[in-house]
C-alpha cells in the first residue's frame, strides 16, 4: 500500500512539476514578446526623432542662409548710400 501511495506522490510531484514549467516557459515567452514589441517601439521612435532632429537641421540651415544673405544686402546698401 505504501509503495502505491508512494507511486501517487510521485506521479502527483512530476504532474506539478510540469504544470510548473509550461506556466514558467509561457512567461518568459510573454516576456521576450514584450522585450521584442518595446525594442521594436524604441527603434522606430529614435527613428521617428532621428528624422525630425534632420529636418530641423535643415531648416535652420535655409533660414540661416536666407538671413546671412539679407544681411549681406543690407551692408552693401548701406555701403552704397552717400553719408
Amino acid at each position: 500500500m505504501s509503495l502505491v501511495v508512494q507511486n501517487a506522490c510521485v506521479m502527483e510531484r512530476r504532474e506539478l512539476l510540469e504544470q510548473h514549467q509550461k506556466k514558467w516557459d509561457q512567461m518568459m515567452s510573454d516576456r521576450r514578446q514584450k522585450e521584442v514589441d518595446y525594442m521594436a517601439s524604441r527603434e522606430k521612435r529614435v527613428e521617428e526623432f532621428e528624422q525630425q532632429l534632420q529636418e530641423m537641421r535643415i531648416q535652420d540651415s535655409e533660414e540661416y542662409n536666407q538671413v546671412k544673405i539679407k544681411l549681406e544686402t543690407d551692408v552693401q546698401v548701406l555701403y552704397c548710400q552717400p553719408h
